[in-house]
Formats: structure tokens, sequence, C-alpha cells
């Protein structure tokens, strides 16, 4: 009888079987665990970036009122500031203000 295991054999490759397919479902789940993790910090990123980019432009958008430029062109900054970042989870409320104030002029 070699070519015929015993049900012992059988139980034992059965298990073994098992044991490694239990070991692949851990390393799948660890993997999407760290998916998880990386897209988490890769949004993370991307929106510290946009927020930055926006206080850049905000700062950039004073220097110029600051420096007495006409509202037209502060509306028109104002308007590309809004439009590039709205929708993309950056706190536009101090933009917004400021347009509001200059289309009361």
């Amino acid at each position: 009888m070699k070519g015929q295991k015993t049900a012992e054999e059988q139980k034992k490759t059965e298990a073994l079987r098992l044991q490694k397919l239990e070991e692949l479902r851990a390393k799948k789940r660890k993997g999407d665990e760290m998916l998880q993790k990386l897209e988490e910090t890769r949004k993370n990123v991307k929106k510290a970036g946009l927020q930055a980019g926006f206080r850049q432009d905000w700062r950039n958008y004073m220097k110029i009122k600051n420096e007495g430029a006409p509202p037209l062109l502060l509306r028109q900054n104002l308007e590309r500031i809004l439009q590039h970042y709205r929708g993309k989870d950056v706190d536009l409320s101090a933009a917004d203000r400021e347009l509001l104030e200059l289309l009361k002029q």
C-alpha cells in the first residue's frame, strides 16, 4: 500500500494544509492593515500639502493687499485661491469672508 496514505497521514496532511491556509490569511490581514495605514498616511500628507499651499497663497494675498493692490486684483486672486482649494478639505472661511468684503465695496 505504498501509494495510499493512512487515515492518520491524511489528517496530518489536512492539518498542515489548514495551518498553512491560516498563516496565509494572517499574512493577508497584516498586509491589508499595512496598506490601510499607508493610504491613511498618504491622505494626511496630501492634506497637509494642500493646507500648506493655501497658507502660502493666503500670505501672498495678504502681502499684496497690504501693499495697496487694487480691489479688482485682490478679488481675482481670492477667486483663484477659492477655486483651487474649494472641496479639498481646507478651511477657506477667511478667504470667503474677505471676498464678501471685497464684493461689498
